[in-house]
């Protein structure tokens, strides 16, 4: 890999770690799918002219797009009311290995040692992060966080129903239909939105502008870019950082502690996720390390 895609592909694990904690801000400044609603209407109006033509399996399409879209993202931003943003990074990962049982139960495949083991890593870590000692805390905040892993990997396994699409294409229908469910859920379900724009307009303008910009343009297009110039498991390594500086920027910009409890967990699924993603029969492709990205 050259030392220019090298730089690129370690900002965007950056960019992705930072907008973590940047989005427990927004939170705190804004009812959160309300946030989120404005995020991906500016994204439908950016990538409008890449709707054109319509793609033939538009039903599959709208269901990958609730899935690793609108549900998701509902789940994960209300997580950040009740749980830390590192915490939410870490259970994130879970996409991964939740991915790869699907692909077991639905898609036949087949599981050797070293994906096994990426799994039970995996799966171990969170729970390690998330023990107190009266027990695991399945606080609403870490349950969401989980639903919100397991819906990404239930959009990958039913990506992989769809075909070939191009990656800007994609951003641009998952916007438009994550429209739905998030308009839906702010109506219904929030309160006091126009209000705390108001109040915060210059807070939730320059987030939405990171987000927008950094975290889902440049983030989610050169990551496609590289994915597609380099094999997964060259790319897969880098954005294994994305977690990691979720949890340094979380206590930077948070001010959360980091634990003993936090990093041991952490690097213990880090190591699982690793160990399913550099797999010598990448099955999963591209498909999968999206939804370990997405934050």
């Amino acid at each position: 890999m050259s030392l220019r895609d090298l730089i690129l592909i370690f900002l965007v694990a950056f960019v992705w770690g930072a907008n973590v904690p940047i989005s427990a801000i927004a939170v705190k400044n804004s009812p959160p799918v309300f946030f989120v609603l404005l995020r991906f209407i500016i994204l439908t109006f950016i990538f409008l002219p890449k709707l054109l033509p319509i793609p033939k399996q538009l039903g599959m399409l709208f269901f990958v797009s609730l899935c690793m879209g609108g549900l998701s993202f509902i789940a994960q931003f209300v997580a950040l009311l009740t749980t830390s943003a590192s915490n939410l990074a870490i259970i994130a990962q879970l996409s991964l290995p939740l991915a790869t049982i699907l692909s077991i139960i639905f898609l036949n495949e087949k599981v050797r040692w070293k994906r096994g083991l990426g799994m039970i890593l995996a799966f171990s870590g969170v729970i390690f992060v998330i023990y107190k000692p009266h027990g695991i805390d399945l606080n609403l905040g870490n349950v969401l966080a989980f639903a919100s892993a397991l819906l990404a990997a239930i959009g990958t396994v039913l990506m992989k129903k769809l075909d070939p699409i191009e990656p800007l294409r994609f951003q641009a229908w998952n916007s438009l239909f994550s429209l739905i469910p998030l308009s839906l859920y702010t109506l219904f379900l929030e309160h006091g939105q126009f209000e705390a724009l108001a109040k915060n307009t210059h807070i939730i303008a320059a987030i939405l502008l990171f987000s927008v910009v950094f975290v889902s343009i440049y983030g989610h297009t050169m990551y496609f870019h590289l994915i597609k110039k380099y094999e997964v498991t060259q790319i897969m390594p880098f954005t294994l950082m994305t977690p990691i500086w979720a949890v340094l920027l979380s206590s930077v910009i948070l001010h959360e502690k980091i634990t003993l409890q936090i990093v041991f967990g952490g690097l213990i699924s880090i190591s699982g996720v690793a160990l399913i993603a550099m797999r010598d029969n990448a099955s999963l492709g591209k498909n999968t390390a999206t939804t370990i990205t997405k934050i």
